[in-house]
């Protein structure tokens, strides 16, 4: 939309003579975010980005969609349209605008993020495996048909719950699919570190942004499946996210972790990513030609349709036809010969803003890591992003959302993540000053997010909500604050406090557990 939309002349003209355009970056203001697309989740029955907002002065929505095309289509509203409908409904029947958004605030204000109950435990959990094992793509891996998400807390969990009630299906499915995973266009071949997701079932076409949090958690998650299901390439996937996030993503002036790298370069989504068969064939001598056709399917008009038109695309995704051994030193030659080649091209637009939540995530998967498949350096390197994360981020006694930005206080989510990152160091390391720092941060967890109602708020006290206060329970790929803060204080045995979390979420739990996997991981705990 951005393109599209936004740098038009014409819907520029609309948007500044009749409305205050106001461009959110989610990850600067998750807390704008996330009542937004509960706004759209309530009312379109999905969210989603791009979201789009039409609001009052004070903010409440009266308007919420994803993706608008400038010029409507059918039955389908354009950007255009709409603005001109709300722009001509605001000077004749206001009222109703204003009854619409009233209607929405009241709704919001009813939501029950507190649903209390109490549980039987073993049968929950019993009840989350047999749901996940029934979406389970015994085909490709992973869960559904796409669009398809890695879903790392949802494997993290039949990982340790098959581990614990020796549940041998649960085991194949999370190795099946990180097995899949790693031989699919979900992952680059050439560089290494995990695109976002694929828009098919079969992992192959992946809408190809990099997140910072997607390398953190998978890089724990491949860690771990490495030492419980004793699966080496587990060990060497673990070690191609670190080299991703080492030659992409960090700062070696700040020691810090960027946010992501976008899908596009020159104006177009997968270029950098992608190739011609032409431009394989003048780059690669015939052997090594064949045995890339060997391993990867290519196609002269391109492997993959576009997603707009349907057309071939004319260029190639790296698809992975079979699982090859790593040792097979000709072929590493080859991805390493087209890595030279593609760091020649202009990169995708990196976001080199600094969040400590999701820098927080890659320590703890950087801990995890090298604990679990004995590498110092993997270590070394948490320890070094942490001393400058708390530094740089807790300077001034109150931890900050994004490291040296005075006006950015932390979230809850920074908060706890920082607390799992300094609980994975212990674990890494023995040393008790890790131990410490969780109890610091866990204070003033306790003093600035927890309500009466036993469950954290998302804004701290000292700032006041958006809107409704808002309690971060509901996860998607990223675990919920609450949720992981139960499980980390399991992991302390402060299961009294645990438990506290966990009833409070207890009647959801119960109707949906495989949409609350921290909370889960809290109960194996």
């Amino acid at each position: 939309m951005a393109r599209e939309s936004f740098q038009d002349e014409e819907i520029a003209s609309l948007l500044n003579e009749h409305f205050v355009p106001v461009k959110v970056d989610r990850e600067e203001y998750p807390q704008v975010d996330a009542i937004y697309l509960l706004v759209c989740e309530i009312l379109r029955g999905q969210a989603g980005w791009p979201l789009t907002v039409i609001a009052l002065p004070e903010g409440w929505p009266f308007f919420v969609a994803t993706y608008l095309p400038k010029e409507g289509k059918g039955f389908h509203l354009g950007l255009k349209e709409l603005l001109l409908a709300v722009q001509k409904n605001w000077l004749l029947e206001r009222q109703k605008i204003q009854a619409t958004a009233e209607e929405i605030r009241k709704t919001l204000q009813q939501i029950r993020f507190l649903n209390p109950a109490p549980l039987d435990q073993k049968f929950l959990l019993e009840k989350a495996f047999e749901e996940l094992k029934g979406r389970f793509d015994r085909q490709y891996g992973g869960f559904g048909k796409g669009p398809k998400f890695p879903l790392p807390l949802s494997l993290l969990f039949l990982l340790r719950y098959g581990k614990k009630f020796q549940k041998p299906y649960a085991l194949e499915i999370v190795g099946e699919t990180l097995l899949k995973m790693r031989y699919a266009s979900l992952f680059d071949q050439v560089g290494f570190g995990f695109h976002r997701y694929t828009i098919d079932r079969a992992w192959k076409v992946p809408h190809f942004e990099k997140m910072l949090y997607d390398q953190g958690l998978l890089l724990y998650l491949y860690a771990e499946g490495a030492e419980t299901l004793k699966e080496p390439l587990f060990c060497q996937v673990a070690e191609e996210i670190v080299i991703y996030l080492n030659e992409h993503l960090f700062d070696p002036e700040e020691k810090l972790f960027y946010t992501a790298e976008s899908a596009e370069s020159e104006g177009q989504e997968g270029l950098f990513y992608t190739w011609r068969l032409k431009e394989l064939i003048q780059i690669l001598h015939p052997t090594e030609f064949e045995i890339l056709k060997k391993y990867f399917y290519l196609r002269e008009e391109g492997n993959y349709l576009e997603e707009g038109t349907g057309r071939p695309s004319g260029r190639n995704i790296l698809y992975p036809l079979r699982r090859w051994d790593p040792e097979d030193k000709e072929l590493v030659k080859i991805l390493q010969k087209l890595k030279t080649v593609r760091e020649k091209r202009p990169k995708p637009t990196r976001d080199e803003k600094i969040l400590t939540d999701w820098n927080a995530i890659v320590i703890a998967g950087l801990a995890q890591a090298g604990r679990a498949l004995g590498k110092e350096e993997f270590v070394e390197r948490a320890v070094c992003v942490f001393n400058s994360l708390w530094k740089k981020a807790f300077s001034s006694g109150r931890l900050l959302h994004l490291p040296g930005e005075k006006n950015s206080p932390a979230f809850l989510e920074d908060y706890v993540f920082l607390a799992w990152a300094s609980l994975e160091l212990f674990e890494a390391t023995s040393n008790l000053s890790y131990l410490s720092k969780f109890k610091i941060l866990h204070e003033q967890i306790e003093e600035l997010f927890k309500d009466p109602s036993g469950l954290y708020q998302q804004i701290g006290k000292d700032q006041g909500p958006f809107l409704i206060p808002y309690f971060p329970v509901f996860e998607s790929v990223l675990p919920s604050g609450n949720g992981l803060l139960a499980y980390l204080l399991g992991r302390l045995n402060q299961k009294e406090a645990a438990e506290k979390i966990i009833f409070a979420m207890g009647g959801h739990l119960k109707e949906n557990p495989v949409a609350f996997s921290s909370f889960l991981l809290a109960l194996l705990s």
